[in-house]
């Protein structure tokens, strides 16, 4: 009986350590659907002549309506910059400005629908962005990269994505352009919430 476990051991050995060598497979991540709608409370930096760092709440729904409110240590709006979907209102160091959706000259250089794919993880689609739009192994969008005359003006990472009530959304957004960078990251999201169109009108601003 000695003699063979005495031969039968190194067989074991070898078997013992080819099982231990086989890992089990790894599921591949479920992709989840982009919200239609979201709300978030961020903390928001805007990389520029004069830093400007504070937190905010963050709307943004489908196609084109969004609102970033950074917000002071009071309570007060220290930057404000909304659309309707067809105009953009922009308030920053006490000056405030409207733009329309084509005009050249908007803030970081994208129109509202492409602001609102940034903000819920809904990457544009690069046909009718005129961009080069990356994507992860899990097929969410991580880079979006638009371009003028092969200069880039714009480009936008998005990473950190997290599950949130059966949709996924970037955490870390990050939007620069060749002036200023602006980094969105999200401490709370509610996704999908009845957002009133209200929220979004630039009636009544300065």
């Amino acid at each position: 009986m000695r003699r063979r476990l005495r031969y039968l051991a190194p067989f074991l050995a070898f078997v013992a350590a080819g099982c231990a060598a086989v890992k089990p497979p790894v599921e591949p991540l479920k992709v989840l659907p982009p919200p239609l709608s979201l709300r978030a409370e961020a903390s928001v930096e805007i990389d520029r002549t004069v830093p400007l760092i504070g937190r905010a709440v963050v709307l943004a729904q489908q196609p084109g309506s969004f609102r970033i409110e950074v917000l002071g240590p009071f309570g007060s709006a220290m930057a404000l910059i909304l659309s309707d979907g067809r105009t953009i209102y922009l308030l920053s160091g006490g000056k405030s400005k409207r733009y329309s959706r084509e005009d050249p000259e908007v803030p970081y250089s994208f129109k509202p629908e492409e602001a609102v794919a940034f903000l819920t993880g809904n990457g544009p689609v690069a046909s009718e962005c005129g961009c080069e739009v990356s994507k992860d192994a899990y097929g969410r969008t991580s880079k979006v990269v638009k371009s003028e005359n092969g200069t880039p003006v714009l480009t936008v990472t998005l990473a950190e994505y997290r599950a949130v009530d059966g949709v996924q959304v970037p955490f870390d957004i990050k939007i620069a352009n060749k002036k200023e960078t602006l980094r969105i990251k999200y401490t709370s999201v509610e996704v999908n919430p009845v957002l009133e169109t209200g929220f979004f009108s630039a009636e009544g601003l300065p």
